[in-house]
Formats: structure tokens, C-alpha cells, sequence
């Protein structure tokens, strides 16, 4: 009896069948591999962030600058003039019932008093160097800065005007409201020696002024043509 020669393990043909599988198993997992390191990788787009830019503001258009208007006044009070203030004639505008009186010194005697008087309205008063100006409820104005009296309605009121500067010369007729005062002066010092007329009259008055001159009315007006 023949003895049964074996073969090698290697010619077995589940042997080869195993080496196959493996093989191809290998040769899938390479190209997996291979597939895997040289696929491009996606690209991880980047979004730009656009920076909203500030807005510009537009200039605001400056606001208009207030005219500050120039009060030339000077307050209630007293002066003496040449120091505190010039010498000169002055427009006094009253807060109501105003006062004001000249002294010839600072002794607040009646002999001191040069002038005074109460008015409604406006007046007139020239002072001079080392006299005493005081006056109440009212402003005093330089006249040649002081506001202007103006007739309304073609009738100059209660006051005091200067001829050639609020008022014409010529003739003109003063009406009154009740009993009414006119008084006719050549200067603005208020002394018994400047007055040329004055009148107590009810009713209508025809009066007649020069330039240079002043005209006082109380409770009455003066009509203006």
C-alpha cells in the first residue's frame, strides 16, 4: 500500500481562495485610503463681514445768532454829574409815575433843589457839571440814544417833546382830556426863568412853538397834521 504524499500547505486551494480575499481587501482599503488623502477638501467659504459704516451726520444749519439789542439806559438812581455821569440833556422814560429832581449838592435840603417833577410819561431835563441828577421809576437815556417819540394815530400823547427834533415848528392845536396843562419852555432846565407860556385850559388850544423850544402837555395830546 501506497503511503499518501501531503502537499504542502500552500498548494491547498482554500489557501489561494483566503490569499485572494485578503488581497482584494487590501487593494479596497488602499484606494479608500488614497480616495480619502486626495479628495480636495471643502473649501470653508468665508463670509465677509461687511462693517456698517457710521452714518454721517449732516451738519445741522447754525442757528441764527440773536442780535443783542444795545440798551443805552441808565437805571433809577443818583448821580452826580461829571463823575458818574456827563453833562447834558437827558430823556427820562417812566415805569409809571416817575420823579426826578436836580440839586445843586448832596444835602437833600430844599434850598438844594434846582428842579424837579412827578410825570406820567417822558421828560426832558438838562443837568450840569457838579449838579446832582437823581430820578425814580424811570430809565434816563442821552437823547441824542433815546428812544424815539413818535406821534400815533396823528397825535403826539402826554409828554414832553423837543421842538425841531419830535415835533415841527409851527402852530398846532393841543386837545385836552379834562383839565389839561400846556407849558411852552426855551430850555430843559426846568427853572421858573425858562418857561415863555403855560395854560390850565379845558376843551381845544391852538398854541404855537419855535425850533429850539419845548412843549409840555398833561391830559391832553397835541394833534400832528
Amino acid at each position: 500500500m501506497k503511503e499518501k504524499i501531503k502537499k504542502p500547505f500552500y498548494k491547498k486551494w482554500w489557501v489561494w481562495l483566503i490569499a485572494v480575499i485578503l488581497f482584494i481587501g487590501f487593494v479596497n482599503s488602499f484606494n479608500d485610503t488614497d480616495t480619502a488623502s486626495t479628495k480636495p477638501k471643502e473649501e470653508v467659504k468665508k463670509e465677509t463681514v461687511k462693517k456698517e459704516q457710521p452714518k454721517k451726520e449732516t451738519p445741522k444749519a447754525a442757528a441764527p445768532k440773536k442780535v443783542k439789542k444795545v440798551d443805552n439806559s441808565i437805571k433809577s438812581g443818583m448821580y452826580k454829574v461829571g463823575n458818574d455821569i456827563q453833562p447834558g440833556e437827558y430823556v427820562l422814560i417812566s415805569n409809571g409815575t416817575g420823579y426826578f429832581q436836580v440839586s445843586k449838592d448832596s444835602s437833600g435840603t430844599l434850598e438844594s433843589i434846582v428842579s424837579n417833577d412827578n410825570f406820567t410819561t417822558d421828560a426832558i431835563v438838562s443837568v450840569k457839571a457838579g449838579q446832582y441828577f437823581e430820578f425814580k421809576d424811570a430809565k434816563a437815556y442821552p437823547i441824542a440814544k433815546a428812544p424815539k417819540l413818535e406821534p400815533k394815530n396823528g397825535k403826539l400823547g402826554e409828554g414832553t417833546y423837543k421842538v425841531g427834533l419830535h415835533i415841527q415848528p409851527g402852530e398846532y392845536k393841543v386837545v385836552a382830556d379834562g383839565m389839561a396843562y400846556v407849558e411852552v419852555s426855551k430850555s430843559s432846565y426846568h427853572g421858573l426863568e425858562d418857561i415863555v407860556t403855560n395854560d390850565n385850559f379845558e376843551g381845544e388850544k391852538y398854541i404855537t412853538v419855535k425850533a429850539g423850544q419845548y412843549i409840555k402837555v398833561s391830559s391832553a395830546y397835541i394833534v400832528i397834521k
